[in-house]
C-alpha cells in the first residue's frame, strides 16, 4: 500500500484543491451578486476523483471513507496529522473548568475534551489569496 498509496493521495490532494479552487472562484463571482457559500462535501470530492482520475464511483467514495478514517484515527490517538501542501490537524486536550451560565450567573463543571485545530499551509494560504484577486 506504501508507495501507490502516496502516490492516490497526492492525486486526491490535489483534485480537492483544483475543487476548492474552482468552486471558490465560483463563491467569488457569486459573492458579487450575493454573499452566499457553497460547501465541498465528500460527494463532490468523490465525483472528481471519478472524473479527473477514472476510479469508479463506489472506489472514490471508498477512498474518501478511508482516508477520512485515517486522519480521524489518528487524531484519536492524539497524533498530529500533516498532510503536505494543504494543512495540518492538532489535537489539543481541554482540561476541566469552570463555566458560567450568563443569564442566571450559575457556574456548572465543563468536561475535559479533545479539540482539533486546523493550521493551512503556505501553499494553501497562497493559492487563496491568488484567487480573492
Amino acid at each position: 500500500m506504501g508507495r501507490s498509496f502516496d502516490t492516490a493521495l497526492k492525486k486526491i490532494l490535489d483534485v480537492i484543491i483544483r475543487i476548492w479552487h474552482h468552486l471558490d472562484r465560483e463563491k467569488n463571482e457569486q459573492r458579487k451578486k450575493i454573499m452566499t457559500q457553497r460547501t465541498i462535501t465528500r460527494a463532490d470530492i468523490a465525483d472528481s476523483i471519478y472524473t479527473e482520475l477514472g476510479f469508479s464511483h463506489a472506489d472514490s467514495f471508498k477512498l474518501i471513507e478511508q482516508i477520512l478514517s485515517n486522519i480521524i484515527g489518528a487524531l484519536e490517538k492524539g497524533e498530529t496529522v500533516k498532510i503536505s501542501k494543504f494543512a495540518t490537524f492538532i489535537p489539543h486536550a481541554k482540561r476541566e473548568r469552570v463555566g458560567r451560565n450568563p443569564k442566571t450567573g450559575e457556574t456548572y463543571a465543563i468536561t475535559p475534551r479533545t479539540v482539533v485545530s486546523f493550521k493551512a499551509s503556505n501553499t494553501l494560504k497562497d493559492a487563496l489569496k491568488g484567487s480573492e484577486k
